[in-house]
């Protein structure tokens, strides 16, 4: 019964699927997840500091959906490897 109700098709719940076995950070591939199921970066990035114990900083990427005119905000953790993609695809970071 519970299947006949779960709306497996919506894109949302494909961009939130668990990230595969890599050597990349989950939020890289989170984010290569996003734009492989056709989502857009809207540029800048902000980067954002961290309010809680551990500190740091975030990034805050809003996403577009050409098809259907959705908006997304995807935050991660501040890693490296996620600022290099970022400026590999010539994304600012403010």
């Amino acid at each position: 019964m519970f299947n006949s109700i779960l709306v497996t098709d919506f894109r949302w719940n494909r961009l939130q699927e668990p990230a595969r076995p890599s050597t990349h950070s989950a939020d890289l591939m989170r984010l290569l997840s996003a734009l492989d199921t056709g989502w857009k970066i809207l540029s800048p990035v902000r980067a954002l500091d961290c309010q809680d114990t551990h500190g740091g900083q975030a990034l805050e990427i809003d996403l577009y959906q050409p098809a259907t005119g959705e908006l997304r905000q995807l935050l991660l953790t501040r890693q490296m490897s996620v600022e290099r993609f970022l400026n590999e695809e010539g994304v600012v970071v403010v």
